[in-house]
């Protein structure tokens, strides 16, 4: 139906959710080795972290959406580059060629990319992996 909204709103789930992986106590076991790396990399994803809220909570951000409608146009799931007036304070969900948006609020999409790649990069320069899981007998 949708496919290119789709694939951007399943990307964006997903890169917003690293934050939570990364945003740990310091004192736990992954903290112990994320924090000092996360704090050499200057790596911020909490701008996106309300835009996480949003999509992990998207059952209650709907009611809250509906409470407040005022009979005015709807709009959802909308792709709008080049949408000159396109009215993004009535979208439920929107993208265009910079943002997300979402129940009216804008999520810059450089911005996430360019965090994402900062931690991309250090992964990569460091070849950093998952460790294998030790198992019991």
């Amino acid at each position: 139906m949708f496919p290119i909204f789709y694939h951007a709103h399943h990307f964006l789930v997903h890169a917003s959710n690293i934050d939570k992986l990364l945003d740990v106590s310091a004192t736990s076991p992954r903290g112990r080795i994320l924090k000092p790396l996360l704090t050499e990399m200057r790596i911020d994803l909490k701008p996106f972290r309300r835009l996480r809220n949003h999509l992990e909570h998207f059952g209650e951000r709907l009611d809250r959406w509906v409470a407040n409608f005022r009979g005015a146009a709807f709009f959802d799931m909308n792709v709008a580059t080049g949408a000159a007036g396109f009215p993004y304070k009535h979208a439920l969900r929107a993208i265009n060629d910079r943002a997300f948006w979402f129940h009216g609020e804008r999520y810059d999409l450089g911005i996430l990319r360019a965090e994402i790649g900062k931690l991309e990069r250090t992964f990569i320069s460091r070849r950093l992996t998952a460790r294998p899981t030790r198992t019991r007998a």
